[in-house]
């Protein structure tokens, strides 16, 4: 496939270096036209006024330079008509599709609007279009830059998508909507998840490759269950804990694995620093029984000379440990085991105080 300007491929480097030359001076004319009309406007105030306001300019600055740079961009995404020997390429029906035209598109980047202009390929037997270079720029289906999808998942991860979306125009300057962040962030939210299933897959099948390195002393591996807030088509059919109400909550299962080397001095273990990894979903437990087990192998437990189970108690997390951790010190955490005494405690007073009611 032959593109203008740096991605141009000709037989003639002349002809390469001429094209890339004639591009690189539209790019800096573009970029030199738009700072010095944004220079001579602050100039100006500042003429009138006799002062700056730092915050209006830095931001005009940055409105500047991203249209520039997306005028750059718009220049290097404009491919070539493709030559008479690349005019077809192979259709997963088993035809040919035959080149037809340049087509553009709009892509919004980290530097804002830009155009791309590419070719368009058809299969008269099928009838199903391609753009390879959609896919060699990974725009493929998609109106955003792989940067801002980036972007999308940052923003979108741990706030309300129309506050991700306040933050693009804020941070980055860039126009999008919450929906836009909604299907970005879980778009790629649900390839992570997907390679995470395969390579639990590979775990369970002891597939995976063996971490080297030095032995571990002691390697901790916690879980934990809690409710969380969801939408309500998340829990249609779903039964609450107080019967009779509707459920608002659903659990995520929580892990997190952690090493430990040394002893205080008074003889009490102490977490290795920075050494906490954690995982998490809402899936059922044989699911997360996986995906801890697969976080276990990746932090080296293979290399453990001792492994400890922490919980709350909980027969999916006792479970769980006889399945995938069968060698491991079961331990109830400190926590639940002052709660669990004291249930057991406070029934004991109830029986011996019905006990001498009876009496």
């Amino acid at each position: 496939m032959k593109r203008s300007a740096v991605f141009v491929r000709s037989s003639s480097t002349e002809v390469v270096g001429a094209t890339r030359k004639k591009t690189a001076a539209r790019i800096h004319q573009e970029i030199t036209r738009e700072v010095n009309q944004l220079l001579s406007r602050i100039f100006a105030e500042r003429g009138n006024h006799g002062l700056t306001d730092l915050e209006a300019v830095e931001n005009a600055l940055r409105v500047v330079l991203h249209q520039a740079g997306a005028a750059a961009l718009s220049e290097l995404l404009q491919f070539d008509v493709p030559a008479p020997d690349q005019r077809q390429l192979p259709c997963p029906c088993g035809h040919h599709a035959q080149y037809r035209e340049l087509r553009s598109k709009p892509v919004l980047t980290v530097v804002g609007q830009a155009q791309v202009s590419r070719p368009y390929y058809l299969c008269p037997h099928c009838h199903q279009g391609q753009f390879p270079a959609d896919v060699e720029l990974d725009i493929k289906d998609t109106e955003f830059s792989p940067g801002v999808r980036r972007m999308h998942a940052l923003v979108g991860q741990d706030a309300p998508f129309d506050h991700g979306r306040e933050q693009m125009k804020v941070l980055a300057g860039l126009e999008v909507t919450a929906k836009s962040v909604e299907r970005t962030a879980e778009a790629i939210g649900e390839d992570i998840a997907q390679r995470q299933r395969e390579e639990m897959q590979k775990a369970i099948q002891l597939d995976l490759p063996v971490v080297g390195g030095q032995s571990i002393p002691v390697l901790y591996v916690e879980m934990d269950g809690t409710g969380v807030p969801v939408v309500k088509k998340e829990t249609v059919g779903r039964q609450a804990k107080t019967d009779g109400q509707p459920a608002r909550t659903r659990e995520v299962k929580l892990g997190c694995v952690f090493t430990q080397t040394n002893c205080d001095k008074e003889g009490f273990p102490i977490r290795d620093p920075d050494s906490t990894t954690y995982t998490g979903a809402i899936e059922t437990a044989e699911e997360f029984g996986k995906r801890i087990y697969l976080e276990a192998c990746q932090r080296g437990s293979s290399r453990a000379v001792k492994k400890v189970v922490i919980g709350d108690g909980a027969e999916w997390i006792r479970n769980l440990a006889d399945l995938h951790f069968p060698d491991a010190i079961q331990i109830v955490d400190l926590y639940h085991a002052r709660q669990h005494l004291w249930e057991l405690a406070r029934k004991a007073v109830h029986e011996r105080v019905s006990l001498l009611s009876v009496r």
